[in-house]
């Protein structure tokens, strides 16, 4: 509990209100978070702050009833025998694609940061990267920190020393307009490490609405001084996911059981594929059809 209660006093320096933008309190003894400006109410649920506006949240809950964000959410919490093979048999083959590790960049972040550094993670899921790391998400998922939207985030201005946001763009109705949130919320210099798909299948989770080619995403983050681009993950492994999912197509089926047994025979076949971004990610040209591709860099 007394590590809660140090996360909150530390969170509250730096939370808002997502309507307003301003400045909140935690009432201990009521268990929510109120905005001292436009007095709104925020619930805080499992210890968890809920930071949503009512729009977002009803949209959010749509989303998460939906068949997309079920199966999302059985992903999760690895409800269902297939699902739990699922994770064997991407454990045994090393993932679904070859994806350049993240984890140098990662570190480098983190340590420029030091220990009393405000590192968010948008769009995290229920896994944590780093310990250093503050989680925000759409739901209460393990191992969130804030429930929020990331086209509305609730910290106040310039204070956040870094912010990462890891295939996640493609699932937001608006990707400018979080990452116009991102630089409102970043400190000058602050850091902003961003991946997203470009040639790849559709993967709604819960929703699916865009791709980005390294231009593109170039072009989102126009504000901000690059550091670095490139390809994160290469032709092979989105030919690999095309493949995969080509061959199910066959099925004329819906039924996400008989597909997910197709794709796992197919992809156990084929997945040495990946393997050729080993070699095609030095290629200068493999921005061309990369499955993905990254930006890094600093609020001017």
């Amino acid at each position: 509990m007394a590590n809660w209660v140090y996360f909150m006093e530390k969170l509250l320096k730096i939370l808002a209100c997502p309507v307003c933008k301003r400045s909140v309190r935690f009432e201990n003894h009521r268990n929510i978070i109120i905005c001292g400006y436009c007095c709104r109410h925020y619930e805080v649920k499992g210890k968890v702050p809920i930071m949503l506006e009512e729009k977002a949240k009803t949209d959010i809950e749509n989303y998460l009833n939906s068949a997309a964000g079920q199966y999302m959410l059985a992903e999760f919490y690895e409800r269902g025998p297939f699902l739990k093979l699922y994770k064997i048999i991407m454990k045994i083959t090393g993932g679904s694609n070859f994806h350049l590790p993240i984890k140098k960049r990662l570190d480098s972040i983190i340590n420029k940061e030091g220990e009393n550094g405000i590192i968010l993670e948008i769009g995290s899921g229920n896994r944590r990267l780093h310990e250093r790391v503050t989680n925000v998400d759409i739901a209460p998922f393990e191992n969130v920190d804030v429930v929020a939207d990331g086209a509305s985030l609730p910290f106040q201005d310039e204070t956040v020393d870094a912010i990462l946001i890891l295939a996640v763009l493609e699932h937001t109705r608006q990707p400018q307009k979080v990452i116009n949130e991102c630089y409102r919320v970043l400190k000058k210099a602050g850091i902003i490490y961003a991946e997203a798909p470009f040639v790849f299948r559709y993967h709604s989770y819960p929703t699916d609405f865009w791709r980005f080619s390294l231009q593109g995403l170039e072009e989102l983050f126009y504000d901000f001084k690059k550091n670095d681009a490139g390809v994160c993950v290469g032709p092979g492994s989105g030919l690999l996911t095309f493949l995969t999912h080509y061959v199910s197509l066959f099925s004329f089926s819906n039924n996400v059981s008989i597909n997910s047994i197709l794709k796992g025979i197919t992809f156990s076949f084929l997945f040495p594929l990946k393997y050729t971004d080993l070699l095609l990610i030095k290629n200068q040209r493999a921005h061309e059809l990369a499955a993905g591709v990254y930006f890094m860099g600093e609020k001017k």
